[in-house]
């Protein structure tokens, strides 16, 4: 009689099989990780992205009709996606308040001039200089925010005659909370915070020379609300920017107008843009 041949398979026979599946359910598990994984670092990416402001330097001017520092560039602006627009601002011989870069234009110097003899200006538009009243009306009936820099006076009493200027006409328009100044001028930076309550203001640098530029402590102490830098000197300081957000300070960098420079302040987190170029800028945090 033939042995009765032992048909149950052997220990482990099976054991490949849920070896196999659980396999392939760990490797499914690993894909939709990576899958979740990426999704949040994008997302992260694109919100960090997104935190970046873009100030439109001067106004949105260039690749247009405008000139810049005109109610032109303060419109095109607005209707773009920009968040800020800056400006510059100085002070006549009868202390009125002007948009203009340089201090001299067309043989007249701004500084030593009445506001009748800088009206008879007439710009490549057609038009003139614009005062600061006239540009803050137009600004009053928009929302995008203002950077207003005080460029240098000729003396400490003008400077100061100037902020208490700039103070009255941008107050009696209640612009103040989209309003923000900046200065090369640390002292009219320090009048600012003294005459403006609540006032943002911002200290402006191009120089890593120690007698000229303030470390993020330092502007903490003065009560600055953060640095507006070169983008040659913020990639000397790098470190900066964390630094100043831990002092819960802001960073504004220009005037950044290469895309690779753009794309390395956007990754390193600056708060701030300031740039010729805002179409680009806008582009690349996908406004």
């Amino acid at each position: 009689m033939n042995k009765r041949k032992n048909l149950r398979c052997p220990i482990g026979k099976h054991e490949p099989k849920h070896s196999d599946n659980n396999s392939t359910i760990k490797k499914m598990k690993a894909k939709y990780i990576t899958i979740i994984l990426l999704a949040i670092l994008t997302s992260c990416s694109h919100c960090e992205k997104e935190t970046v402001q873009i100030v439109a330097h001067r106004g949105l001017w260039k690749d247009t009709d405008a000139i810049e520092n005109t109610i032109e560039s303060l419109v095109n602006a607005e209707n773009s996606s920009c968040h800020a627009v800056e400006f510059d601002v100085r002070l006549t011989k009868d202390n009125v308040i002007v948009l203009f870069h340089d201090n001299k234009v067309q043989g007249i110097t701004i500084s030593e001039s009445t506001i009748d003899e800088v009206k008879s200006i007439v710009l490549e538009n057609g038009k003139t200089i614009p005062t600061l009243d006239e540009f803050l009306d137009a600004a009053k009936t928009m929302s995008i925010d203002l950077i207003l820099e005080l460029k240098g006076a000729p003396t400490p009493e003008k400077e100061l005659q100037a902020v208490k200027l700039i103070k009255k006409s941008v107050s009696e328009r209640n612009l103040l909370e989209r309003t923000s100044f900046i200065s090369f001028s640390l002292s009219a930076c320090k009048s600012f915070i003294e005459h403006i309550d609540g006032s943002k203001v911002y200290y402006l640098c191009s120089s890593s020379t120690p007698e000229k530029i303030l470390t993020p402590q330092q502007a903490k102490e003065i009560g600055l609300a953060g640095i507006d830098y070169s983008g040659k000197v913020m990639r000397e300081h790098n470190e900066w920017i964390q630094e100043c957000h831990e002092l819960g300070l802001k960073v504004n960098v220009w005037t950044i107008n290469k895309e690779e420079d753009m794309l390395h302040f956007i990754e390193n987190g600056v708060d701030y843009i300031t740039t010729d170029y805002p179409k680009l800028a806008l582009k690349l945090i996908g406004k």
